[in-house]
C-alpha cells in the first residue's frame, strides 16, 4: 500500500469544498431557526461554560450549586476558553467548534477513503456514509405514521421536544439520538469533537499496523484522551472497538497471512489504553452518581429493540460492509479492522445499558468505522470485469438514492421547528419575545454578583419559557441556580429533594422547618 499522503492537491481541494459546504449548511439553518442554534442541551452547556468562566474547574452543578455535576466536563472547558477569547455566547462558540470539526471531518474521512480505496470518488462515499447513511427506511416510517394519523406536520405539532415530530417519526421509540453522524453538528454537542478526535485515532492505528513509532503512538493515547475526556462512551468505545479489531486480525482472520506482531499489537492496546486512562479526570465525577460502567442488558426485552434499531438504521453500513466482505473487497488489513471494530460496536449497543441509553454512541461511533469498508462495496476495484463494474456503479446509485430522502427530511425537520427570537447580549442569550422576562434576565446579569443564586417559584405549576424549564436561567445570566425543577444532570443525592421542598415551602407561603432556613441561608 502506498504511505498515506499528508496532503494532496486534487482530494485536499475536493475534501475541503464539501466541508465547507457542510460548515455553510451548519450556518444557514442555525441563522433560519435559532432553536437549532441553540439545541435542546445548549442552554444547559451553556449553564455549565459559565460555570467554568467563573473559575470553577472542575465546573460546579449550576443547577443545583454545591452538588456533584454528574457530567464530563472538558467540552465545557472549551466553550468557556472560546467564548471568553471571542465575548460570544457559549451556544456560538459551540457552532463555531462544529463548523470547524465538519471541515477537520470532511478533510480527514476523503483523504483516509482515497488512501484505503484507491480513488477519491471512495473517499466522497465514505464521507457520505460516515455522516448520512443512517435509517434509509425511515421516510417509510413517517409516511406510515403522517397516513395513519399518528403524526402531524403543522408546526403547531411541536411540543417540548428536540425536534420537530416528522424528525422523531422516523425513529422507533422517538430516539432520534440513533441518527446521521451529521446530527450532532447541528447542535451544541461535545460528539463532534470526539467523533473527529475517534476517527484520527482510526487512522493512526491504520497507519501502524506493521510498526508504531513512539510519535504515532502517543497520537494513538492523545486521540482516544480527546474522545474520551469529550464523550467517555465514544472514547472507550473506540478503545474497545479498535482494540478487537486489531486482535481478530491479528489472530483470527486469515491465519495464513501475515499477523500484526505481537510487540506492535501490546503497543498500540498500551496507547489506546492509555487515552481512556489518562482522560479520567475529565469524567471521574459520573462515578459519584454510578453513570459509569457497561452493564449487559439482562432481558431479551431489552436487547431485542435495540439490535432491532442497529439492523434497521445502520442497515446501510452494516449490509454493505458485510457485501465487501463477501465480495473480497477488504483484502487491506487496514479495512479489516475498521470492519471489525464498527461492527462488534454495532453488537455492543445492544448488549449494554448505559446511563440515560446513551450506548447509542457506540452505535453512532460504529457508523464513521464502518464507512470505510461499507464504500469498498460501491467500488469495482482495480482490473475489475466489466460486470463488475456495473455492479459497483449500481450498487453506489442505490446508495445514494436511499440517502436522499432520509437526509432531505433531517435536514428540512430542522429548519421546520417551532422558532425562537434569540439574539446574543454580550455573552448572554436573549429570547425577545417576552420583554419582561428578558428585562428580568437584564436586570439579573447587570446588577447580582457572579456568584448569586437563584430561587423560582414553581409553586403555581408555571415556568420559564423556552423549553419550558429554568435550566434556560444559567444561559441567559450567568448565575446558578438553587435547584433546578428537572432532573436534568441532578446527581443521586437526597438533597436533591430537600431542596425542592424547602423552595416551594418558601414560595407558598408555609412555615420552613429550622433545617429548610438554615439551608436557604
Amino acid at each position: 500500500m502506498k504511505p498515506f499522503p499528508l496532503l494532496s492537491r486534487r482530494p485536499t481541494v475536493a475534501a475541503l469544498a464539501v466541508g465547507l459546504g457542510l460548515a455553510c449548511l451548519v450556518v444557514a439553518i442555525h441563522r433560519a431557526n435559532a432553536r437549532s442554534l441553540v439545541g435542546f442541551h445548549g442552554v444547559t452547556h451553556s449553564a455549565i461554560a459559565f460555570s467554568v468562566l467563573q473559575g470553577h474547574i472542575p465546573p460546579e452543578n449550576p443547577l443545583a450549586v454545591g452538588l456533584d455535576l454528574p457530567y464530563y466536563w472538558a467540552y465545557h472547558l472549551l466553550l468557556a476558553g472560546v467564548a471568553r477569547l471571542l465575548t460570544w455566547p457559549p451556544v456560538y462558540a459551540a457552532e463555531l467548534i462544529n463548523v470547524a470539526t465538519v471541515i477537520g471531518m470532511s478533510l480527514l474521512v476523503v483523504r483516509v477513503g482515497r488512501w484505503l480505496l484507491g480513488s477519491l470518488r471512495g473517499g466522497l462515499i465514505a464521507l457520505a456514509f460516515a455522516l448520512f447513511a443512517v435509517n434509509p427506511l425511515g421516510p417509510i416510517f413517517l409516511a406510515y405514521q403522517v397516513l395513519s394519523g399518528t403524526v402531524g406536520l403543522a408546526i403547531s405539532e411541536f411540543a417540548r421536544s428536540p425536534s420537530h415530530p416528522m424528525l422523531r417519526a422516523m425513529y422507533l421509540n422517538d430516539d432520534v439520538r440513533w441518527g446521521s453522524g451529521f446530527f450532532f453538528f447541528l447542535q451544541p454537542s461535545s460528539r463532534s469533537i470526539a467523533f473527529l478526535a475517534a476517527v484520527s485515532a482510526a487512522v493512526l492505528i491504520c497507519r501502524s499496523l506493521t510498526r508504531l513509532p513512539w510519535l504515532r503512538g502517543l497520537g494513538v493515547a492523545l486521540s482516544t484522551g480527546i474522545a474520551c475526556s469529550m464523550n467517555p462512551v465514544v472514547g472507550t468505545g473506540t478503545a474497545f472497538g479498535l482494540g478487537l479489531g486489531l486482535l481478530a486480525v491479528s489472530r483470527i482472520w486469515r491465519p495464513d497471512r501475515p499477523r500484526i506482531a505481537p510487540r506492535t499489537l501490546v503497543a498500540l492496546w498500551v496507547s489506546l489504553g492509555a487515552g481512556v486512562v489518562l482522560s479520567f479526570p475529565t469524567y471521574s465525577q459520573l462515578l459519584n452518581d454510578h453513570s459509569v460502567g457497561l452493564p449487559i442488558e439482562g432481558p431479551l426485552s431489552a436487547v431485542l429493540p435495540k439490535a432491532l434499531y442497529a439492523v434497521l438504521f445502520g442497515l446501510m453500513p452494516i449490509g454493505l460492509t458485510t457485501l465487501a466482505w463477501w465480495q473480497g473487497r477488504l483484502e487491506r488489513p487496514q479495512l479489516r479492522v475498521l470492519a471489525i471494530a464498527g461492527l462488534s460496536l454495532a453488537v455492543l449497543c445492544t448488549v449494554t445499558h448505559v446511563s440515560a441509553g446513551r450506548e447509542h454512541s457506540f452505535f453512532n461511533l460504529a457508523l464513521y468505522f464502518l464507512a470505510f469498508p461499507a464504500a469498498a462495496a460501491c467500488l469495482p476495484g482495480r482490473s475489475a470485469s466489466p460486470a463488475r463494474i456495473r455492479q459497483a456503479r449500481g450498487i453506489a446509485r442505490a446508495a445514494v438514492a436511499a440517502l436522499v430522502p432520509v437526509t432531505a427530511v433531517t435536514l428540512f425537520a430542522f429548519l421546520y421547528r417551532q422558532p425562537i427570537p434569540l439574539h446574543a447580549d454580550g455573552m448572554y442569550l436573549r429570547d425577545p419575545r417576552d420583554p419582561d422576562r428578558a428585562a428580568t434576565y437584564a436586570w439579573l446579569a447587570e446588577n447580582t454578583p457572579p456568584d448569586s443564586l437563584v430561587l423560582t417559584d414553581v409553586h403555581d405549576g408555571k415556568q420559564t419559557a423556552f423549553y419550558d424549564s429554568e435550566s434556560e436561567i444559567p444561559a441567559m445570566t450567568g448565575r446558578s441556580l438553587f435547584i433546578d425543577v428537572h432532573g436534568w444532570y441532578m446527581p443521586a443525592d437526597p438533597r436533591v429533594e430537600k431542596r425542592r421542598q424547602a423552595v416551594d415551602a418558601l414560595f407558598a407561603a408555609a412555615t420552613l422547618a429550622s433545617a429548610q432556613t438554615q439551608m436557604l441561608e
